[in-house]
């Protein structure tokens, strides 16, 4: 996460789109528990995927998956006598993870509404783990076939500062 926000910051490569709503539908700070770099990273995986029209069922769930591992992350910060902080931060992750599979936009035309988001938000808020069970995704576009999705690794040894200089970004 550090290496991704370092980049962010610098907004490095330039030709990504770095702009974010934070956590658009849920609080950016569900009980004091701060998720927003974890929102910005997420949006960033889908702002970007669209743009290179990359943006699959499949790339979707990754990114998803990428968001719950963020979230779970940050949430393994809390140990010892703040270990229900943890438990507690971990079932708002999947609370958030639950809202990003099922309320998740595959059409770029349905970019954020300030007015329509701002009523979805208690809704999001009191989702059930298990409300999606039979969520079948027969809304998004079949996969792209062969495509390869890379895995996000930290701290993985790459320049943040040259990465514009990277092909294929």
């Amino acid at each position: 996460m550090k290496t991704f926000q370092k980049a962010r910051k610098a907004k490095n490569p330039s030709k990504c789109n770095w702009s974010s709503d934070n956590c658009s539908k849920s609080p950016d700070k569900p009980d004091g528990y701060n998720f927003i770099p974890s929102c910005q990273r997420h949006d960033f995986g889908y702002r970007n995927t669209k743009k290179q029209k990359r943006f699959t069922k499949a790339m979707k769930k990754r990114i998803d998956d990428n968001f719950k591992k963020d979230l779970y992350k940050y949430c393994s910060q809390f140990s010892g006598w703040s270990s229900w902080k943890g438990v507690e931060c971990r079932r708002l992750a999947d609370i958030y993870y639950t809202a990003v599979r099922h309320f998740g936009k595959r059409d770029e035309a349905l970019e954020f509404d300030p007015e329509v988001e701002f009523e979805k938000r208690d809704e999001v808020a009191d989702v059930q783990p298990d409300e999606f069970d039979n969520f079948d995704g027969s809304e998004v576009d079949p996969d792209i076939e062969g495509q390869v999705i890379p895995e996000v690794l930290e701290d993985d040894g790459v320049d943040v500062e040259n990465l514009d200089d990277i092909e294929n970004l």
